[in-house]
Protein backbone atom coordinates (compact mmCIF):
# COMPACT_ATOMS: atom_id res chain seq x y z
CA UNK A 1 0.00 0.00 0.00
CA UNK A 2 1.26 3.32 -0.41
CA UNK A 3 -0.66 5.71 2.11
CA UNK A 4 -4.77 4.54 1.26
CA UNK A 5 -3.28 3.20 -2.10
CA UNK A 6 -2.97 0.29 -3.72
CA UNK A 7 -0.57 -0.78 -6.07
CA UNK A 8 -1.21 1.38 -9.71
CA UNK A 9 -2.57 0.10 -12.87
CA UNK A 10 -3.72 3.21 -14.73
CA UNK A 11 -2.93 7.00 -14.78
CA UNK A 12 -5.21 8.78 -16.50
CA UNK A 13 -5.11 12.18 -18.19
CA UNK A 14 -8.66 13.32 -19.15
CA UNK A 15 -9.39 16.50 -19.97
CA UNK A 16 -12.41 18.37 -18.01
CA UNK A 17 -14.50 20.02 -20.44
CA UNK A 18 -17.18 21.76 -17.80
CA UNK A 19 -13.75 23.82 -16.88
CA UNK A 20 -13.37 24.60 -20.46
CA UNK A 21 -16.49 27.00 -20.49
CA UNK A 22 -14.68 28.63 -17.34
CA UNK A 23 -11.42 29.48 -19.44
CA UNK A 24 -10.06 26.67 -17.62
CA UNK A 25 -8.36 24.37 -19.77
CA UNK A 26 -7.24 21.32 -17.00
CA UNK A 27 -6.36 18.22 -17.33
CA UNK A 28 -7.55 15.74 -14.28
CA UNK A 29 -4.64 12.99 -13.90
CA UNK A 30 -5.62 10.48 -11.74
CA UNK A 31 -3.53 6.91 -10.60
CA UNK A 32 -5.79 4.14 -10.59
CA UNK A 33 -6.01 0.92 -9.22
CA UNK A 34 -7.32 -1.79 -11.55
CA UNK A 35 -10.73 -0.46 -11.05
CA UNK A 36 -9.34 2.47 -13.67
CA UNK A 37 -11.97 5.32 -13.20
CA UNK A 38 -14.21 3.38 -10.84
CA UNK A 39 -11.37 3.34 -8.13
CA UNK A 40 -12.94 5.63 -5.20
CA UNK A 41 -9.38 6.49 -3.86
CA UNK A 42 -7.51 7.55 -6.55
CA UNK A 43 -4.85 9.43 -6.61
CA UNK A 44 -5.34 12.38 -7.93
CA UNK A 45 -3.35 16.05 -9.74
CA UNK A 46 -5.23 18.72 -11.86
CA UNK A 47 -2.50 19.53 -14.83
CA UNK A 48 -3.14 22.81 -16.55
CA UNK A 49 -2.71 22.91 -20.22
CA UNK A 50 -2.23 26.51 -21.02
CA UNK A 51 0.84 25.36 -22.86
CA UNK A 52 -1.38 24.69 -25.61
CA UNK A 53 -4.44 25.99 -24.68
CA UNK A 54 -3.37 29.98 -24.66
CA UNK A 55 -4.37 29.67 -28.09
CA UNK A 56 -7.66 28.21 -28.08
CA UNK A 57 -8.41 31.11 -25.90
CA UNK A 58 -6.75 33.60 -28.54
CA UNK A 59 -9.05 31.90 -31.39
CA UNK A 60 -12.27 32.41 -29.41
CA UNK A 61 -10.93 36.24 -28.83
CA UNK A 62 -10.21 36.72 -32.43
CA UNK A 63 -13.88 35.54 -33.38
CA UNK A 64 -15.50 37.42 -30.98
CA UNK A 65 -13.68 40.63 -32.48
CA UNK A 66 -14.86 39.32 -35.88
CA UNK A 67 -18.32 38.89 -35.27
CA UNK A 68 -18.31 42.13 -33.71
CA UNK A 69 -16.86 43.80 -36.88
CA UNK A 70 -18.95 41.86 -38.81
CA UNK A 71 -22.41 43.01 -37.35
CA UNK A 72 -23.14 39.97 -35.61
CA UNK A 73 -23.22 40.02 -31.20
CA UNK A 74 -22.77 36.32 -31.02
CA UNK A 75 -24.59 34.78 -28.08
CA UNK A 76 -23.22 33.39 -24.97
CA UNK A 77 -24.52 29.96 -25.81
CA UNK A 78 -23.39 29.94 -29.55
CA UNK A 79 -19.64 31.19 -28.06
CA UNK A 80 -19.69 28.09 -25.53
CA UNK A 81 -20.83 25.87 -28.58
CA UNK A 82 -18.05 27.39 -30.73
CA UNK A 83 -15.64 27.01 -27.25
CA UNK A 84 -16.31 23.08 -27.03
CA UNK A 85 -16.41 22.24 -31.19
CA UNK A 86 -12.79 23.81 -31.13
CA UNK A 87 -11.18 22.23 -27.68
CA UNK A 88 -11.97 18.76 -29.37
CA UNK A 89 -8.95 20.02 -32.15
CA UNK A 90 -6.97 21.03 -29.72
CA UNK A 91 -7.35 18.00 -27.90
CA UNK A 92 -6.43 16.08 -30.10
CA UNK A 93 -3.47 18.43 -30.72
CA UNK A 94 -2.35 17.46 -26.67
CA UNK A 95 -2.14 13.98 -26.84
CA UNK A 96 0.91 13.54 -28.82
CA UNK A 97 2.69 16.06 -26.51
CA UNK A 98 1.64 13.91 -23.35
CA UNK A 99 2.49 10.91 -25.25
CA UNK A 100 6.14 12.86 -25.41
CA UNK A 101 6.20 13.70 -21.72
CA UNK A 102 5.33 10.94 -20.35
CA UNK A 103 7.80 8.68 -22.56
CA UNK A 104 10.67 11.23 -20.66
CA UNK A 105 8.53 11.17 -17.10
CA UNK A 106 8.92 7.37 -16.65
CA UNK A 107 12.64 7.72 -16.47
CA UNK A 108 12.44 9.81 -13.67
CA UNK A 109 12.55 9.01 -10.04
CA UNK A 110 9.48 10.15 -9.37
CA UNK A 111 7.42 7.64 -11.68
CA UNK A 112 9.88 4.97 -10.57
CA UNK A 113 10.07 5.19 -7.10
CA UNK A 114 5.93 4.46 -6.81
CA UNK A 115 4.40 1.10 -6.03
CA UNK A 116 3.09 0.18 -9.59
CA UNK A 117 1.27 -3.03 -10.88
CA UNK A 118 3.57 -4.96 -13.35
CA UNK A 119 1.39 -4.04 -15.95
CA UNK A 120 0.60 -0.01 -16.15
CA UNK A 121 -1.24 1.84 -18.58
CA UNK A 122 -1.06 5.82 -18.92
CA UNK A 123 -4.25 6.73 -21.06
CA UNK A 124 -5.42 10.07 -22.34
CA UNK A 125 -9.09 11.45 -22.96
CA UNK A 126 -12.00 13.13 -21.73
CA UNK A 127 -13.64 12.60 -18.31
CA UNK A 128 -15.63 9.37 -18.05
CA UNK A 129 -15.45 9.41 -21.72
CA UNK A 130 -12.88 7.19 -24.44
CA UNK A 131 -9.47 7.18 -24.07
CA UNK A 132 -6.23 5.76 -25.47
CA UNK A 133 -3.52 4.40 -24.35
CA UNK A 134 0.28 6.65 -24.71
CA UNK A 135 2.04 4.38 -22.92
CA UNK A 136 2.47 0.72 -21.74
CA UNK A 137 4.20 -0.91 -19.25
CA UNK A 138 4.80 -4.30 -19.03
CA UNK A 139 7.59 -5.75 -16.30
CA UNK A 140 6.07 -9.27 -16.30
CA UNK A 141 8.79 -11.71 -17.99
CA UNK A 142 8.02 -12.99 -21.48
CA UNK A 143 7.82 -16.28 -22.62
CA UNK A 144 9.80 -15.65 -26.30
CA UNK A 145 7.98 -18.65 -28.03
CA UNK A 146 4.16 -17.11 -26.80
CA UNK A 147 5.35 -13.87 -28.75
CA UNK A 148 6.50 -15.38 -31.41
CA UNK A 149 3.34 -16.78 -31.95
CA UNK A 150 1.30 -13.63 -30.74
CA UNK A 151 3.14 -12.03 -33.30
CA UNK A 152 3.05 -14.69 -36.11
CA UNK A 153 -1.03 -14.76 -35.61
CA UNK A 154 -1.18 -11.40 -37.54
CA UNK A 155 -4.21 -10.17 -35.79
CA UNK A 156 -5.23 -6.58 -37.07
CA UNK A 157 -4.88 -3.47 -34.01
CA UNK A 158 -3.03 -5.97 -31.46
CA UNK A 159 0.55 -4.66 -31.82
CA UNK A 160 0.64 -1.31 -31.25
CA UNK A 161 1.26 0.71 -27.90
CA UNK A 162 2.60 -2.37 -26.51
CA UNK A 163 6.14 -3.16 -24.32
CA UNK A 164 7.83 -6.31 -25.67
CA UNK A 165 10.82 -6.52 -24.01
CA UNK A 166 14.09 -9.04 -23.21
CA UNK A 167 13.27 -11.47 -26.13
CA UNK A 168 14.97 -12.68 -29.28
CA UNK A 169 12.73 -12.64 -32.22
CA UNK A 170 13.90 -15.00 -34.70
CA UNK A 171 12.52 -15.86 -38.42
CA UNK A 172 9.62 -13.53 -37.51
CA UNK A 173 7.39 -12.59 -40.83
CA UNK A 174 5.70 -9.42 -39.93
CA UNK A 175 5.12 -8.01 -43.30
CA UNK A 176 2.36 -5.25 -43.55
CA UNK A 177 1.87 -4.99 -39.36
CA UNK A 178 0.74 -2.35 -37.14
CA UNK A 179 3.46 -1.86 -34.40
CA UNK A 180 2.75 2.07 -33.88
CA UNK A 181 4.25 3.13 -30.48
CA UNK A 182 5.37 -0.24 -29.56
CA UNK A 183 8.31 -0.03 -27.11
CA UNK A 184 11.01 -2.59 -27.43
CA UNK A 185 13.00 -3.00 -24.47
CA UNK A 186 16.41 -5.31 -24.62
CA UNK A 187 15.63 -6.97 -27.61
CA UNK A 188 17.67 -9.19 -29.91
CA UNK A 189 15.54 -9.02 -34.04
CA UNK A 190 17.23 -11.49 -36.56
CA UNK A 191 16.25 -12.69 -39.72
CA UNK A 192 13.44 -11.59 -39.51
CA UNK A 193 11.11 -9.11 -41.74
CA UNK A 194 8.67 -5.70 -41.12
CA UNK A 195 8.72 -4.76 -44.43
CA UNK A 196 5.77 -2.67 -45.23
CA UNK A 197 5.67 -2.38 -41.39
CA UNK A 198 3.80 0.60 -39.18
CA UNK A 199 6.90 1.80 -36.83
CA UNK A 200 5.75 4.88 -36.18
CA UNK A 201 7.07 6.24 -32.79
CA UNK A 202 7.95 2.96 -31.95
CA UNK A 203 11.00 3.14 -28.93
CA UNK A 204 13.90 0.53 -29.74
CA UNK A 205 15.63 0.79 -26.05
CA UNK A 206 19.09 -1.05 -26.17
CA UNK A 207 18.27 -3.37 -28.86
CA UNK A 208 20.17 -4.82 -31.61
CA UNK A 209 18.86 -5.93 -35.05
CA UNK A 210 20.75 -8.26 -37.40
CA UNK A 211 20.18 -9.61 -40.63
CA UNK A 212 16.57 -8.11 -41.32
CA UNK A 213 14.34 -6.55 -43.48
CA UNK A 214 12.81 -3.07 -42.78
CA UNK A 215 11.80 -2.22 -46.34
CA UNK A 216 9.19 1.00 -47.30
CA UNK A 217 7.88 0.81 -43.56
CA UNK A 218 6.83 3.87 -42.15
CA UNK A 219 9.37 5.16 -39.08
CA UNK A 220 8.04 8.82 -38.67
CA UNK A 221 9.30 9.66 -34.96
CA UNK A 222 10.56 6.60 -34.28
CA UNK A 223 13.61 5.84 -32.02
CA UNK A 224 16.62 3.70 -32.54
CA UNK A 225 19.04 5.55 -30.44
CA UNK A 226 22.06 3.31 -28.73
CA UNK A 227 20.68 0.67 -31.04
CA UNK A 228 23.18 -1.55 -33.21
CA UNK A 229 21.56 -2.71 -36.74
CA UNK A 230 23.86 -4.93 -38.56
CA UNK A 231 22.83 -6.15 -41.99
CA UNK A 232 19.99 -4.34 -41.98
CA UNK A 233 18.19 -3.41 -45.51
CA UNK A 234 15.92 -0.70 -44.76
CA UNK A 235 15.46 0.88 -48.75
CA UNK A 236 12.55 3.25 -49.20
CA UNK A 237 11.96 3.94 -45.67
CA UNK A 238 9.98 6.89 -44.66
CA UNK A 239 9.85 9.05 -41.64
CA UNK A 240 10.18 12.65 -42.16
CA UNK A 241 10.31 14.96 -39.61
CA UNK A 242 6.88 17.07 -39.62
CA UNK A 243 3.35 16.35 -41.21
CA UNK A 244 4.69 16.70 -45.43
CA UNK A 245 4.43 12.73 -45.44
CA UNK A 246 1.87 11.91 -42.75
CA UNK A 247 -0.70 13.64 -41.09
CA UNK A 248 -1.85 11.68 -38.59
CA UNK A 249 -0.07 13.74 -35.61
CA UNK A 250 -1.69 17.23 -35.79
CA UNK A 251 1.71 18.49 -34.50
CA UNK A 252 4.08 16.28 -36.69
CA UNK A 253 6.45 14.16 -36.27
CA UNK A 254 10.27 14.18 -34.89
CA UNK A 255 12.81 13.44 -37.35
CA UNK A 256 13.65 10.07 -36.66
CA UNK A 257 16.71 9.44 -34.09
CA UNK A 258 19.62 6.86 -34.62
CA UNK A 259 21.66 9.21 -32.46
CA UNK A 260 24.67 6.99 -30.56
CA UNK A 261 23.65 4.27 -32.42
CA UNK A 262 26.01 1.88 -34.42
CA UNK A 263 25.22 0.71 -37.93
CA UNK A 264 27.15 -1.28 -40.19
CA UNK A 265 26.36 -2.73 -43.54
CA UNK A 266 22.93 -1.21 -43.89
CA UNK A 267 21.25 -0.28 -46.83
CA UNK A 268 18.61 3.24 -46.58
CA UNK A 269 19.01 3.62 -50.53
CA UNK A 270 15.86 5.92 -51.39
CA UNK A 271 14.88 6.40 -48.13
CA UNK A 272 12.99 9.67 -47.06
CA UNK A 273 14.98 11.07 -43.44
CA UNK A 274 14.29 14.61 -43.99
CA UNK A 275 15.52 15.82 -40.49
CA UNK A 276 16.43 12.45 -38.99
CA UNK A 277 19.14 12.55 -36.16
CA UNK A 278 22.60 10.62 -36.85
CA UNK A 279 24.68 12.15 -34.33
CA UNK A 280 27.31 10.90 -32.31
CA UNK A 281 25.97 7.43 -34.43
CA UNK A 282 29.29 5.04 -35.71
CA UNK A 283 28.69 4.04 -39.61
CA UNK A 284 30.52 1.62 -41.62
CA UNK A 285 29.60 0.87 -45.27
CA UNK A 286 25.68 2.28 -44.89
CA UNK A 287 24.17 3.31 -48.23
CA UNK A 288 22.19 6.70 -48.15
CA UNK A 289 22.14 6.80 -52.23
CA UNK A 290 19.37 8.80 -53.66
CA UNK A 291 18.55 9.08 -50.02
CA UNK A 292 16.21 12.30 -49.07
CA UNK A 293 18.10 13.46 -45.84
CA UNK A 294 17.63 17.29 -45.72
CA UNK A 295 18.60 18.90 -42.00
CA UNK A 296 19.76 15.36 -41.05
CA UNK A 297 22.24 15.67 -38.04
CA UNK A 298 25.60 13.27 -38.69
CA UNK A 299 27.17 15.39 -36.04
CA UNK A 300 29.80 14.77 -34.14
CA UNK A 301 30.04 10.83 -35.77
CA UNK A 302 32.42 8.50 -36.94
CA UNK A 303 31.21 7.52 -40.40
CA UNK A 304 33.64 4.93 -43.25
CA UNK A 305 32.74 3.72 -46.41
CA UNK A 306 29.46 5.32 -46.37
CA UNK A 307 27.67 6.19 -49.71
CA UNK A 308 25.54 9.38 -49.99
CA UNK A 309 25.54 8.77 -53.84
CA UNK A 310 23.08 11.72 -55.34
CA UNK A 311 21.30 11.69 -51.78
CA UNK A 312 19.49 15.63 -50.91
CA UNK A 313 21.93 16.73 -48.08
CA UNK A 314 20.73 20.27 -48.09
CA UNK A 315 21.26 21.86 -44.90
CA UNK A 316 22.58 18.39 -43.24
CA UNK A 317 25.42 18.83 -40.42
CA UNK A 318 28.75 17.22 -40.37
CA UNK A 319 29.93 19.10 -37.98
CA UNK A 320 33.27 17.50 -35.86
CA UNK A 321 32.48 14.41 -37.36
CA UNK A 322 35.46 11.85 -38.74
CA UNK A 323 34.81 11.15 -42.39
CA UNK A 324 36.67 8.70 -43.93
CA UNK A 325 36.07 6.85 -47.52
CA UNK A 326 32.74 8.68 -48.24
CA UNK A 327 31.26 9.15 -51.78
CA UNK A 328 29.29 12.33 -51.93
CA UNK A 329 28.84 11.87 -55.42
CA UNK A 330 26.39 13.86 -57.29
CA UNK A 331 24.80 14.64 -54.01
CA UNK A 332 23.15 18.00 -53.37
CA UNK A 333 24.89 19.46 -50.61
CA UNK A 334 23.78 23.01 -50.46
CA UNK A 335 23.96 24.32 -46.93
CA UNK A 336 25.11 21.75 -45.30
CA UNK A 337 27.45 22.40 -42.68
CA UNK A 338 31.25 20.86 -42.45
CA UNK A 339 32.49 22.71 -39.41
CA UNK A 340 35.35 20.82 -37.58
CA UNK A 341 35.05 17.64 -39.52
CA UNK A 342 37.88 15.30 -40.54
CA UNK A 343 37.56 14.43 -43.94
CA UNK A 344 39.57 11.42 -45.83
CA UNK A 345 39.06 10.03 -48.93
CA UNK A 346 36.34 11.57 -49.10
CA UNK A 347 34.93 11.73 -52.82
CA UNK A 348 32.47 15.36 -54.01
CA UNK A 349 32.77 14.50 -57.84
CA UNK A 350 29.64 15.99 -59.02
CA UNK A 351 28.33 17.29 -55.65
CA UNK A 352 26.52 20.64 -55.61
CA UNK A 353 28.13 22.65 -52.98
CA UNK A 354 29.88 26.10 -52.42
CA UNK A 355 33.60 26.57 -52.00
CA UNK A 356 33.03 28.07 -48.17
CA UNK A 357 31.66 25.09 -46.97
CA UNK A 358 35.25 23.33 -46.89
CA UNK A 359 38.07 24.94 -45.14
CA UNK A 360 41.40 24.82 -46.81
CA UNK A 361 41.88 21.36 -45.37
CA UNK A 362 39.09 19.88 -46.11
CA UNK A 363 39.59 20.94 -49.68
CA UNK A 364 42.66 19.29 -49.82
CA UNK A 365 41.66 15.88 -47.92
CA UNK A 366 38.77 15.22 -50.42
CA UNK A 367 39.16 14.76 -54.46
CA UNK A 368 36.60 15.10 -57.05
CA UNK A 369 36.08 19.03 -56.18
CA UNK A 370 36.39 21.45 -59.39
CA UNK A 371 37.40 24.84 -58.21
CA UNK A 372 37.17 26.01 -61.33
CA UNK A 373 33.78 24.75 -62.81
CA UNK A 374 31.47 21.93 -62.66
CA UNK A 375 28.47 22.01 -59.75
CA UNK A 376 30.97 23.88 -57.02
CA UNK A 377 28.96 26.69 -56.73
Amino acid sequence: MLGNKAEIHYILYSLLRTGLLDNHSAYLIQATDEHSVFDRNSLEYEYDGQCLYNYWNILIEDLVVEAKNSGWNISEAELDSVRLEEAEYFHHAMIPLLRKAVRQAVQLPEYTNLLRASQVEIRAGEYLDQSICIYKEDRNEQDQMSIHQWILEKAPHTYGYQNIHDITLSWIEAMHQDFRYTTFQRIQVELSRLDFSILTGTQWQACKIQKSALLFSLLHGADFSGCTLEYVVMDGVMGASGIEELDWEPLGYDGVDFSSSQLVQCWLRESKLQGASFRSSRMDQVDFSKASLRGADFSESNLSNTVFQDADLRDACFDHSQLSGISFAGANLQGASFAGAMLENTDFTGALLSIEQLDRQQRRDAYGINITGGRLQ
